[in-house]
C-alpha cells in the first residue's frame, strides 16, 4: 500500500471546561485505506444555557458539541453507549441520561 498522508481527526469541544485527558487512543487502516480511529477520553462539560427558574420541576437539554477542523464528511462517528454517561460527582442535583440525539447521523 502506498504512504499517504493521514487526517487525524482533530478534535474540540465548544463547551468543554477545562482539559481532554485521553485515556486510550488507537488507529488503524483497513485493506482498503480507510482509517479507524478510536479515542477513550474524559472530558468537563458546561451548560451556559441552562434556566433553572423552574427547578426542581424542571427538564433541561444538555449538548456536548463537537468542533472539527476537516469537513464532518471525512468521518464516521460512533457512540460507545455503553461507556458513555454521567459522572458521579455531579452534587446534589438529580441528573438521568435520557439518549443519545446527535444532530448529524451516527452509525452504530
Amino acid at each position: 500500500m502506498e504512504a499517504r498522508r493521514l487526517n487525524w481527526p482533530s478534535i474540540s469541544f465548544f463547551n468543554q471546561q477545562g482539559r481532554t485527558d485521553f485515556g486510550n487512543e488507537t488507529v488503524s487502516v483497513d485493506e482498503t485505506g480507510n482509517v479507524i480511529y478510536f479515542a477513550r477520553f474524559t472530558a468537563t462539560f458546561q451548560a451556559p444555557d441552562f434556566d433553572f427558574s423552574h427547578f426542581p420541576l424542571d427538564k433541561q437539554q444538555f449538548n456536548v458539541v463537537v468542533d472539527l477542523l476537516r469537513p464532518e464528511t471525512e468521518f464516521v462517528f460512533r457512540p460507545d453507549l455503553e461507556r458513555s454517561g454521567l459522572g458521579d460527582t455531579l452534587g446534589e442535583e438529580e441528573w438521568q441520561w435520557r439518549q443519545l440525539k446527535p444532530p448529524y447521523p451516527l452509525t452504530g
